[in-house]
């Protein structure tokens, strides 16, 4: 029986590691190899699921945790890089994650199920991991083709360069870097100062009902309370400073003429912010909650001079269906469809 404790024991005082070992995986990971917990600093590997395989594959599989703990306890001891890919998780259909705090914030990107199966099995941290087992492991059970084979299971074949790691992170900070949040009594500071920034052009504070008459954020929350049957509200909170860069509202059932004109959806955004790409991701974002609720496809207006505003709705699958003219402004506005089918 291969004897994981005596080969844990061993590897940790090597490494000056202190850590648990447990063989019970846990839940959400039933089906894992193995998985290293550094909340709770203890490297899980899942003995029965690995009780028919050879030593060698059960060595390798603990070596392979065992280095994800030192990667994450001893981060100086390896490259920049390696440090920093511990922060993303990339799955083979481009979902991805990026942790902050103790949370993770995801996201999708584009490219193929070819290219981020290519990027899950070469991560910099993985890479390491599997390098560092197949080299331990072939240290105590020599060169094998079964152990070639392994390592090669969990290479890719054509390796990513660092810089396109580099890239895809970036993709996923920028994707990651606001979250869509219900306005509560404890935004209520960034909500004064979100009002506040459009002192000169309060006309264009649109997404937030009744904000720009509202004496205080208690009010207005007041407001959204009662009306919550068919409206809901979001801010667009930037998590590294929890400022708000903009915000959205959506009509379950535009009735209305003035709702009518103006679609399911409204928004703003902080005009600090504006030329970012902030409208077009705070939109795709809100699209799931949209369809949540039971809408097949959502309708958005925005005037030609609103160009801004006009590509983060086409950028999302918006079609120009007609114009018709604001009540409210007396411009021509453009009606856009989004289909959430």
């Amino acid at each position: 029986m291969f004897d994981y404790q005596r080969y844990f024991d061993t590897c940790c005082k090597e490494n000056g590691l202190e850590l648990n070992l447990c063989f019970d995986m846990p839940e959400g990971y039933e089906n894992a190899n193995g998985m290293f917990d550094d909340g709770q600093r203890t490297v899980y590997i899942n003995r029965k699921g690995l009780e028919d395989r050879p030593d060698f594959e059960k060595a390798f599989y603990l070596f392979h945790e065992l280095r994800h703990a030192a990667q994450y306890l001893c981060p100086d001891r390896f490259p920049e890089l390696i440090r920093k890919s511990l922060q993303y998780v990339i799955q083979y259909n481009g979902i991805c994650f990026k942790r902050i705090g103790d949370d993770y914030a995801g996201c999708e990107l584009e490219g193929g199920e070819e290219r981020f199966s290519a990027l899950y099995l070469g991560q910099p941290h993985e890479t390491d991991a599997n390098n560092y087992a197949y080299e331990q492991t072939e240290r105590m059970f020599g060169k094998s083709e079964g152990l070639r084979k392994l390592y090669a299971f969990w290479t890719p074949e054509k390796p990513a360069a660092d810089t396109e790691y580099e890239a895809v992170y970036s993709q996923i900070d920028d994707k990651t870097a606001y979250m869509l949040v219900r306005p509560t009594a404890a935004y209520s500071r960034q909500i004064s100062d979100y009002k506040a920034a459009f002192a000169d052009c309060p006309d264009w504070l649109h997404g937030a009902r009744g904000l720009a008459e509202s004496r205080d954020p208690a009010e207005w929350l007041r407001d959204l309370e009662e009306s919550k049957e068919n409206y809901t509200q979001f801010l667009y909170v930037r998590r590294s400073d929890e400022s708000i860069a903009g915000v959205i509202g959506i009509r379950h059932r535009p009735e209305e003429p003035a709702e009518t004109w103006g679609g399911h959806i409204g928004y703003s955004v902080r005009p600090s912010e504006r030329r970012k790409g902030i409208a077009t991701q705070m939109l795709r974002d809100v699209l799931p909650y949209c369809k949540s609720i039971g809408l097949d496809r959502v309708l958005l207006t925005a005037g030609d001079e609103n160009t801004g505003s006009v590509k983060a709705i086409t950028a999302n699958g918006g079609i120009l269906e007609t114009y018709v003219m604001s009540p409210k402004h007396h411009v021509r506005v453009g009606r856009y469809w989004i289909d959430l089918k």
